[in-house]
């Protein structure tokens, strides 16, 4: 018997072959396995080693004692919020963010997630919530054709390309003002 919910999300997977079931590392790189949608729907728990997690931007792994020699699996699950078809995708897929647990059901000290929900019901109990501001500015270059070359900072409506010790100023950034608005318009959609 199934739920409305996952009901609801078996036809949100209607034509769907496989799910991308990712979790962030250490580092914020998305790690994980592919599984069937039928799999998927069926509740099948995806496993994946925890040293995986630990895996250094560059391909090594730090040194034992920083996390234990054990390199037992640890479970991947779904959050229910966050599966997405891909639309990009040229075979049917969708894209699920999970969270690492341990086999036992508990959070993973390793999970990026998992840390970031301990800290928000921290927040929680004391009445608080965070608010956190992306500084999408730092992350805005022009348009680079040549993977040879640098990035460059974007030119703005007066024309310049701002760098330097103005680089991140209220003046650049009102330079992009239409990037900005468009990026507004989006998120309000």
């Amino acid at each position: 018997m199934t739920t409305d919910g996952q009901c609801s999300l078996a036809q949100r997977l209607t034509g769907i072959d496989e799910i991308e079931c990712v979790t962030p590392d250490l580092n914020g790189v998305p790690r994980g396995k592919v599984m069937t949608a039928e799999g998927f729907l069926e509740g099948r728990r995806l496993q994946m080693a925890r040293g995986v997690l630990l895996q250094c931007i560059m391909g090594g792994y730090p040194p034992a004692r920083f996390y234990g020699s054990d390199d037992g699996d640890l479970a991947l699950v779904p959050d229910p919020a966050q599966i997405h078809r891909l639309p990009w995708s040229k075979q049917p897929r969708a894209f699920a963010i999970c969270d690492a647990d341990e086999l036992t059901g508990d959070s993973s000290r390793l999970s990026t997630r998992g840390q970031l929900k301990a800290v928000i019901a921290r927040y929680a109990a004391l009445g608080l919530a965070p608010v956190v501001a992306t500084e999408l500015e730092f992350f805005v270059f022009a348009p680079n054709t040549d993977p040879t070359q640098p990035f460059q900072p974007p030119v703005g409506l007066d024309g310049r390309r701002e760098d330097g010790h103005s680089a991140f100023s209220v003046s650049s950034n009102n330079g992009l003002r239409p990037f900005f608005s468009e990026v507004y318009a989006c998120m309000a959609a």
